[in-house]
């Protein structure tokens, strides 16, 4: 399945740059955002460029301190 996308993509990527974002926005079903995003990735010294990208955060706010992390594990251990 995976190839699958990777194959679809070089298609979107060699169809936009022989008729257009839009016209490709059309004929794929997809956003011209979409279209701009994978020709942008697109690059012909790495085709595996065109792969996916990750898109999760870097750091995590909500992330609990590790003193607070190891003060909790003790009480854990000491209501076993």
């Amino acid at each position: 399945m995976k190839t699958d996308r990777y194959f679809l993509r070089q298609k979107l990527v060699a169809y936009a740059c022989a008729h257009g974002i839009k016209a490709t926005a059309r004929a794929f079903g997809c956003s011209r955002n979409t279209a701009r995003k994978w020709l942008r990735r697109y690059r012909p010294v790495a085709p595996r460029s065109s792969l996916s990208q990750f898109t999760r955060p870097h750091r995590y706010s909500h992330k609990v301190s590790s003193t607070v992390e190891g003060l909790v594990e003790r009480g854990r251990l000491f209501r076993q």
